[in-house]
């Protein structure tokens, strides 16, 4: 007689809480040296999209990113010119993954880039979630959290 092995069900919602824990923290990428070189930022926001949530909640993560990073020592510039860097904020959708056109799933991604262009840090919401879910206060809890994960400019400049 064989001997199977059964995960505890105590055992089987740890491990279950593990991994929908994982699966909904952001994805965070950042080269620290790299962006310890930028102090001053202008905040671009891309619009690829009409849908109208986007639209209502996109004027709220901005000022949200300018508020972040003001708090950790960066420079919020109004013009490419003046900035050493370019925080690109924009929305990633996918109107073809639900059933409702309306509620979409869709996750926010930000992303620094030096003034070569070069992308220097990136983080995203993680799992794209239905646009019914995404408010102002969601956006920006969402941007305080990636722009939590980017190295601060006080701390890295000497």
């Amino acid at each position: 007689m064989g001997h199977t092995s059964h995960m505890s069900l105590p055992r089987r919602a740890w491990l279950g809480y593990l991994i929908l824990g994982l699966s909904l923290v952001g994805c965070v990428n950042a080269n620290r040296a790299q962006v310890s070189s930028v102090k001053r930022v202008y905040l671009e926001n891309t619009r690829l999209s009409t849908n109208s949530t986007i639209e209502m909640i996109t004027p709220g993560a901005i000022e949200s990113a300018a508020i972040e990073l003001t708090r950790h020592g960066y420079v919020v510039v109004s013009s490419k010119n003046l900035s050493e860097g370019v925080l690109r904020i924009s929305w990633q959708t996918n109107e073809f993954a639900s059933k409702n056109p309306g509620d979409c799933p869709m996750s926010l991604s930000m992303t620094l880039f030096n003034q070569k262009g070069k992308r220097i840090f990136s983080g995203n919401s993680g799992p794209a979630l239905p646009v019914s879910f995404w408010t102002v206060s969601r956006a920006s809890a969402e941007v305080a959290s990636i722009l939590a994960s980017m190295p601060s400019a006080v701390a890295a400049t000497p």
